[in-house]
């Protein structure tokens, strides 16, 4: 962690030299100020606790130096009764010497995922960060442009620019969370979350799709999308937090998944053996491999770990998110957060903040550091009620809702506004979440029925479609579809106008009142209710705001795209001891 650079006199000695521990004494003036604290942090396998073992203000080590370090860890390690079989780092040069210095070997052709703990004889499993690995991965696939897999054929970096300008274009996202920020990713490289959100499930069915609608564009973009998905397969399995996680990939390892592990990590080494630059040279003997290399190697010590624990110490299943350096990261992130406006701490101030949270174990760290923080999720209460959907605004007749406008403008040419198939895939898709949200409001089993349906034409849902997505119904498909081509009608106005929601509502009501939930079913259902708020009225007034909400949502963060700066300096002034 980098930290403050600079001397204090605290009235009894001085803060901000070199400390090792050892109170070594320097007998020339040349002596140098701390620039780093090295600290070294244990992570419980099978229980919730983590605990700083100890930290060291340094201005650099070498590898040799580091590694001397962690022998003298390992025994005051060992003499708690604690077993330590694992050890994580980022992908820093020294770092990488630290560990070849105990026997290690970082080649594609020799890895070694374990060293010997040469107290107890025990294998320490090695890990480079997955989530550093990540962010490697993309930094060479932006920087380079284009990879070659062993078929030949060409990854390109030109697919994600398309894909975010499609997108950009007609204004909806294929399931993915690409913005500008994502392609402009020099000036957020340590932000993990952009990283994994291009090398990623969702934009590889989405590349997948859209080579499907449109060959012209995207014709040659498999090769891409295979290379994201193998990318984000691994990324799953080394940060599967979950035991009972639904992602096929997302799994904790244990005795029914650590087969399927082992057969992707050796197909993973093959294919990341067989990616080159354009010049022909592999990537694995480059000097961008560590990100490759990193992957395939904690994969194999995840999986090898798993199986020492297994049958030495009885381990039924390993969550590998206990392996990351996250816990480190919040650490950190929490130390800065401590000292108020001064988000870059001193010596003393560091050595100050590393008792107190010492102390006061329950560690709270900032949502802008390097990486995110488990929170626990908001249930929304189920509304109860008898034969109403839910509460809604609507208590007045239809026709008093409908604009004024109606009865004095006229359209003497009438604009043609047709939706194409990107456009209505994603709002039917859009659509299927406004479904999800209905369920948990309504409490009426035939309304229920009328919104879902049990299998769907559209090719997004169906290739994104793990098992869980829910299909719309034909009327709830039309609705979105109508909703989607009214704020694209009046785009121009969606921040001018008062009370837009109400104003767009209107607008569809009036174009598919009479056509949506016409059925016998619904009649007989509402053959006795209210006439102008019974369950057919709330459901398509539901069903319009939700989607308007969603859509409107989606319309103002646009403005908050941009790529940013901040963050990039921030990390500057860190990284320059200020």
């Amino acid at each position: 962690m980098a930290i403050h650079s600079g001397i204090h006199w605290n009235g009894k000695k001085w803060y901000g030299f070199v400390d090792m521990g050892t109170d070594f004494n320097y007998d020339n003036d040349n002596i140098p100020q701390a620039k780093n604290a090295l600290v070294f942090l244990a992570v419980s396998l099978n229980g919730y606790w983590k605990v700083p073992l100890g930290y060291f203000l340094i201005a650099g080590l070498n590898g040799e130096e580091r590694s001397n370090l962690l022998i003298k860890c390992l025994e005051l390690f060992n003499e708690t009764g604690a077993h330590l079989n694992s050890l994580t780092f980022d992908g820093a040069y020294v770092n990488k010497t630290m560990c070849t210095q105990l026997n290690a070997s970082f080649k594609y052709e020799s890895l070694t995922c374990s060293i010997t703990n040469a107290i107890n004889k025990e294998p320490i499993f090695l890990f480079l960060d997955p989530c550093h690995m990540v962010k490697l991965v993309r930094n060479t696939f932006g920087d380079k442009r284009v990879f070659k897999n062993n078929e030949g054929k060409e990854i390109k970096w030109v697919f994600i620019e398309k894909l975010f300008e499609k997108q950009y274009t007609e204004g909806l996202h294929a399931g993915t969370k690409l913005t500008k920020r994502h392609l402009n990713y020099r000036n957020e490289k340590m932000n993990v979350r952009l990283a994994v959100q291009i090398l990623s499930e969702s934009v590889s069915k989405a590349l997948i799709y859209c080579k499907e609608i449109d060959q012209h564009n995207f014709g040659e973009a498999s090769a891409t999308a295979e290379f994201c998905m193998m990318i984000n397969q691994a990324f799953d399995i080394l940060n599967s937090r979950n035991q009972f996680s639904k992602s096929p990939f997302n799994k904790s390892i244990n005795l029914n998944t650590i087969n399927k592990y082992e057969e992707f990590s050796k197909r993973f080494k093959n294919y990341i053996g067989g990616l080159t630059f354009c010049n022909g040279q592999k990537i694995i003997d480059s000097n961008r491999n560590t990100g490759f290399v990193g992957l395939i190697l904690s994969l194999e010590s995840a999986i090898n770990l798993f199986k020492y624990l297994h049958y030495n110490h009885s381990l039924k299943y390993l969550l590998t998110y206990k392996i990351s350096q996250d816990h480190l990261e919040n650490y950190f992130s929490a130390m800065r957060s401590m000292f108020g406006f001064n988000n870059n701490p001193t010596c003393q101030q560091f050595e100050t903040g590393y008792k107190r949270l010492l102390v006061h174990h329950q560690l709270s760290s900032s949502e802008y550091g390097n990486c995110a923080i488990l929170d626990a999720t908001i249930i929304l209460p189920l509304d109860n009620g008898t034969d109403l959907i839910t509460d809604t605004d609507v208590t007045q007749d239809i026709s008093s809702e409908m604009d004024i406008s109606q009865q004095t403008d006229h359209d003497y040419i009438k604009t043609v506004w047709n939706l194409n198939r990107y456009v209505e895939d994603v709002s039917v898709y859009i659509g299927g979440f406004v479904v999800r949200k209905l369920l948990k409001r309504i409490n009426c089993s035939v309304c229920s029925s009328c919104i879902q349906n049990s299998n769907t034409d559209n090719y997004l849902i169906n290739i994104k479609n793990r098992g869980s997505l829910i299909k719309p119904s034909k009327d709830v498909e039309l609705l979105c579809k109508e909703t989607e081509k009214c704020i694209r009608q009046h785009q121009e106005i969606l921040f001018k106008q008062n009370n837009i929601v109400q104003f767009l509502k209107n607008k569809v009501k009036r174009a598919l009142y009479e056509v949506v939930f016409k059925n016998e079913e619904m009649y007989q259902h509402i053959i006795c209710q209210q006439q102008f708020n019974n369950h057919r009225d709330q459901l398509i007034n539901l069903i319009i705001t939700f989607y308007l909400n969603i859509r409107l949502h989606h319309e103002g963060k646009q403005f908050d795209k941009e790529s940013r700066l901040r963050n990039k300096f921030t990390k500057l002034v860190l990284f320059n001891n200020e």
